[in-house]
Protein backbone atom coordinates (compact mmCIF):
# COMPACT_ATOMS: atom_id res chain seq x y z
CA UNK A 1 0.00 0.00 0.00
CA UNK A 2 2.86 2.39 0.79
CA UNK A 3 4.29 1.95 -2.85
CA UNK A 4 0.69 2.51 -4.10
CA UNK A 5 0.81 5.47 -2.31
CA UNK A 6 4.08 6.56 -3.31
CA UNK A 7 3.17 6.04 -6.91
CA UNK A 8 -0.56 8.20 -6.31
CA UNK A 9 1.52 11.38 -4.20
CA UNK A 10 4.55 11.17 -6.74
CA UNK A 11 1.88 11.18 -9.94
CA UNK A 12 0.11 14.51 -8.18
CA UNK A 13 3.25 16.28 -8.12
CA UNK A 14 4.50 15.83 -11.26
CA UNK A 15 1.06 16.52 -12.97
CA UNK A 16 1.19 19.71 -10.09
CA UNK A 17 4.89 20.52 -11.46
CA UNK A 18 3.52 20.47 -15.31
CA UNK A 19 0.03 22.29 -14.28
CA UNK A 20 2.36 25.28 -12.84
CA UNK A 21 5.02 25.38 -15.81
CA UNK A 22 2.01 25.53 -17.81
CA UNK A 23 0.39 28.36 -16.15
CA UNK A 24 3.67 29.90 -15.96
CA UNK A 25 4.03 29.53 -19.39
CA UNK A 26 0.27 31.15 -20.30
CA UNK A 27 1.02 34.06 -17.72
CA UNK A 28 4.09 34.67 -19.91
CA UNK A 29 2.71 34.18 -23.25
CA UNK A 30 -0.06 36.32 -21.75
CA UNK A 31 1.88 38.99 -20.85
CA UNK A 32 4.07 38.68 -24.44
CA UNK A 33 0.21 39.13 -26.12
CA UNK A 34 -0.51 42.11 -24.01
CA UNK A 35 2.70 44.00 -24.49
CA UNK A 36 2.07 42.25 -28.51
CA UNK A 37 -1.14 44.34 -28.32
CA UNK A 38 0.08 47.49 -26.61
CA UNK A 39 2.91 48.29 -29.28
CA UNK A 40 0.00 47.72 -32.01
CA UNK A 41 -2.35 50.07 -30.45
CA UNK A 42 0.73 53.04 -30.17
CA UNK A 43 1.67 52.03 -33.46
CA UNK A 44 -1.79 53.24 -34.86
CA UNK A 45 -2.12 55.91 -32.58
CA UNK A 46 1.02 57.51 -33.99
CA UNK A 47 0.01 56.90 -37.87
CA UNK A 48 -0.42 60.20 -39.29
CA UNK A 49 -2.66 59.25 -41.72
CA UNK A 50 -6.45 57.52 -40.58
CA UNK A 51 -6.85 54.44 -40.06
CA UNK A 52 -10.26 52.74 -40.11
CA UNK A 53 -11.23 48.92 -39.75
CA UNK A 54 -14.70 48.13 -41.65
CA UNK A 55 -16.17 44.57 -41.34
CA UNK A 56 -18.26 43.01 -43.77
CA UNK A 57 -21.56 44.19 -43.00
CA UNK A 58 -19.67 48.36 -43.31
CA UNK A 59 -19.73 49.03 -39.60
CA UNK A 60 -16.94 50.90 -38.36
CA UNK A 61 -15.10 48.58 -35.83
CA UNK A 62 -11.90 50.29 -35.37
CA UNK A 63 -9.87 53.76 -35.78
CA UNK A 64 -7.28 55.81 -34.72
CA UNK A 65 -7.01 59.41 -33.36
CA UNK A 66 -5.93 60.54 -36.33
CA UNK A 67 -9.17 59.32 -38.06
CA UNK A 68 -11.07 61.33 -35.14
CA UNK A 69 -8.89 64.52 -36.36
CA UNK A 70 -10.09 64.05 -39.84
CA UNK A 71 -13.61 63.33 -39.64
CA UNK A 72 -14.24 65.66 -37.05
CA UNK A 73 -16.04 62.53 -35.39
CA UNK A 74 -15.76 61.14 -31.59
CA UNK A 75 -14.43 57.09 -31.53
CA UNK A 76 -17.64 57.06 -29.76
CA UNK A 77 -19.73 58.10 -32.95
CA UNK A 78 -17.45 56.05 -35.17
CA UNK A 79 -17.49 52.96 -33.37
CA UNK A 80 -20.30 50.56 -35.19
CA UNK A 81 -21.60 53.24 -37.40
CA UNK A 82 -21.63 52.73 -41.07
CA UNK A 83 -19.01 54.08 -42.92
CA UNK A 84 -21.29 55.56 -45.65
CA UNK A 85 -21.49 58.56 -42.66
CA UNK A 86 -17.90 59.19 -44.17
CA UNK A 87 -18.89 59.28 -47.77
CA UNK A 88 -20.64 62.06 -49.45
CA UNK A 89 -23.89 61.25 -50.72
CA UNK A 90 -23.18 61.63 -54.53
CA UNK A 91 -20.49 59.10 -53.68
CA UNK A 92 -22.17 56.30 -52.00
CA UNK A 93 -23.84 54.05 -54.67
CA UNK A 94 -20.32 54.40 -55.93
CA UNK A 95 -18.61 53.66 -53.08
CA UNK A 96 -21.37 50.89 -51.86
CA UNK A 97 -20.51 48.81 -55.55
CA UNK A 98 -16.58 49.36 -54.54
CA UNK A 99 -17.09 48.35 -51.31
CA UNK A 100 -19.17 44.51 -52.49
CA UNK A 101 -16.48 44.36 -55.36
CA UNK A 102 -13.73 44.39 -52.51
CA UNK A 103 -14.96 41.65 -50.69
CA UNK A 104 -15.51 39.74 -53.39
CA UNK A 105 -12.00 39.83 -55.00
CA UNK A 106 -9.89 41.00 -51.78
CA UNK A 107 -6.46 42.27 -53.01
CA UNK A 108 -4.50 45.42 -51.08
CA UNK A 109 -4.86 48.58 -52.64
CA UNK A 110 -2.39 50.80 -52.60
CA UNK A 111 -2.88 54.60 -51.88
CA UNK A 112 -3.68 56.34 -54.93
CA UNK A 113 -4.46 59.95 -56.75
CA UNK A 114 -5.33 58.01 -59.67
CA UNK A 115 -9.14 59.19 -59.29
CA UNK A 116 -10.82 62.07 -57.56
CA UNK A 117 -11.78 60.25 -53.89
CA UNK A 118 -13.30 62.87 -51.27
CA UNK A 119 -14.73 62.03 -47.65
CA UNK A 120 -17.29 63.60 -45.78
CA UNK A 121 -16.16 65.55 -42.66
CA UNK A 122 -18.75 65.72 -39.60
CA UNK A 123 -19.45 69.42 -40.41
CA UNK A 124 -20.68 68.84 -43.91
CA UNK A 125 -17.96 69.53 -45.97
CA UNK A 126 -15.92 67.59 -48.47
CA UNK A 127 -12.33 67.01 -49.07
CA UNK A 128 -10.14 65.22 -51.30
CA UNK A 129 -8.19 62.14 -50.01
CA UNK A 130 -6.25 59.21 -50.71
CA UNK A 131 -7.05 56.02 -49.87
CA UNK A 132 -5.07 52.86 -49.00
CA UNK A 133 -7.46 49.13 -49.06
CA UNK A 134 -6.01 45.90 -46.91
CA UNK A 135 -7.89 43.10 -46.17
CA UNK A 136 -7.49 41.74 -42.90
CA UNK A 137 -8.61 38.43 -41.77
CA UNK A 138 -9.68 37.85 -38.33
CA UNK A 139 -11.91 35.75 -36.01
CA UNK A 140 -14.83 37.43 -36.42
CA UNK A 141 -14.01 36.96 -40.36
CA UNK A 142 -12.96 39.05 -43.45
CA UNK A 143 -12.57 43.06 -42.50
CA UNK A 144 -11.11 45.84 -44.78
CA UNK A 145 -8.31 47.83 -42.77
CA UNK A 146 -8.16 51.56 -44.59
CA UNK A 147 -5.64 54.24 -44.49
CA UNK A 148 -6.59 57.75 -45.15
CA UNK A 149 -5.05 60.67 -45.76
CA UNK A 150 -6.74 64.36 -46.24
CA UNK A 151 -4.50 65.97 -49.57
CA UNK A 152 -6.31 69.03 -49.11
CA UNK A 153 -3.35 70.86 -48.57
CA UNK A 154 -1.23 69.25 -50.94
CA UNK A 155 -4.04 69.78 -53.67
CA UNK A 156 -3.93 73.43 -52.61
CA UNK A 157 0.09 73.63 -53.28
CA UNK A 158 -0.56 71.58 -56.52
CA UNK A 159 -2.99 74.35 -57.56
CA UNK A 160 -0.49 77.22 -56.53
CA UNK A 161 2.25 75.76 -58.79
CA UNK A 162 0.31 75.21 -61.41
CA UNK A 163 -0.79 79.09 -60.83
CA UNK A 164 2.42 80.22 -60.82
CA UNK A 165 3.58 77.83 -63.66
CA UNK A 166 1.10 79.84 -65.44
CA UNK A 167 2.09 83.23 -64.41
CA UNK A 168 5.92 81.97 -65.43
CA UNK A 169 5.11 81.20 -68.56
CA UNK A 170 3.48 84.60 -68.59
CA UNK A 171 5.81 86.38 -67.63
CA UNK A 172 8.64 84.28 -70.08
CA UNK A 173 6.35 85.03 -72.92
CA UNK A 174 6.21 88.80 -72.61
CA UNK A 175 9.79 89.11 -71.77
CA UNK A 176 10.49 87.03 -75.02
CA UNK A 177 8.38 90.03 -76.50
CA UNK A 178 10.10 93.03 -74.90
CA UNK A 179 12.92 91.20 -76.29
CA UNK A 180 11.95 91.14 -79.30
CA UNK A 181 10.47 94.35 -79.60
CA UNK A 182 13.92 95.58 -77.82
CA UNK A 183 16.06 93.88 -80.99
CA UNK A 184 13.46 95.61 -83.36
CA UNK A 185 14.14 98.89 -82.19
CA UNK A 186 18.33 98.09 -81.71
CA UNK A 187 17.96 97.41 -85.65
CA UNK A 188 16.35 100.22 -86.10
CA UNK A 189 18.83 102.05 -84.16
CA UNK A 190 21.71 100.22 -86.04
CA UNK A 191 20.06 101.29 -89.27
CA UNK A 192 19.25 104.90 -88.25
CA UNK A 193 22.95 105.38 -86.92
CA UNK A 194 24.38 103.48 -90.26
Amino acid sequence: HFGVALVAVSTMMIFSGIICWNARSLNVTDAERKHADERVRLVMEATPAAIIMVNREGDIVLLNSEAEKTFGYAREELLGSPVEILVPPRFRVRHAESFERFFSEPQPRSLTARQALFALHKNGHEFPVEIGLNPIRTAEGMMVLSVILDISERMLVEERLRESAAAVEFANESLRSVNEELRRKNVELDEFTY
